[in-house]
Parts: C-alpha cells; sequence; structure tokens
C-alpha cells in the first residue's frame, strides 16, 4: 500500500528514463519497470527509512541516503553495496 507519513523518494533511469529508482520508509530501495509496474530488484542494506535516492549519470550505480546515518554506494545491476559513508549525522540528500 501507498506511503504514509512522507513520500518514497524517486529518480528516473538516466537518458532513457525506462527504469525507476525508489527509496522508501521500510529502509529498501527498489528499482521499477515503468512498461511493467513490477519491481525488479530489491536493496536492502539500510536499517531506517531512505532519506533520498540518486542516480549516477551513467545508471551503473546509485546513491542512497538513509536516516540511519549512512550513505550507500549501490551497483545497480548486481545490487552489491560498493560503498558505505558516514559523518555520523542525518544526511539530507545525495547528488
Amino acid at each position: 500500500g501507498g506511503a504514509r507519513c512522507g513520500a518514497p523518494r524517486i529518480r528516473l533511469f538516466p537518458k532513457t528514463g525506462h527504469l525507476l529508482l525508489s527509496g522508501g520508509l521500510d529502509g529498501k530501495c527498489k528499482v521499477w519497470s515503468l512498461e511493467t509496474k513490477q519491481v525488479m530488484r530489491t536493496y536492502i542494506g539500510h536499517t531506517a527509512a531512505v532519506r533520498d535516492v540518486a542516480f549516477h549519470s551513467s545508471g551503473n550505480t546509485f546513491l542512497s541516503a538513509s536516516f540511519d546515518r549512512f550513505i550507500r554506494l549501490w551497483n545497480t545491476e548486481t545490487g552489491e553495496v560498493v560503498n558505505t559513508f558516514t559523518n555520523r549525522r542525518v544526511p539530507y540528500v545525495v547528488k
């Protein structure tokens, strides 16, 4: 069901826009196919709600910022966490 108390962050895949990246209150990031409206992959790595998500310009990786105070760099294809960053504060946006 839909997001209560705060909308999820949504970003379109660079250039082609055929995929949608979302970050949710459950701490999960998801990549959706716009054609089928199905979740293609779920990325689990945050312990708190995701505040923001952003694709790299290539689309091969994306960043997610969470209330758990971590920013994670993900491999879009494999779902692996490539890197994790923290400054011990809640990150607001990732660019």
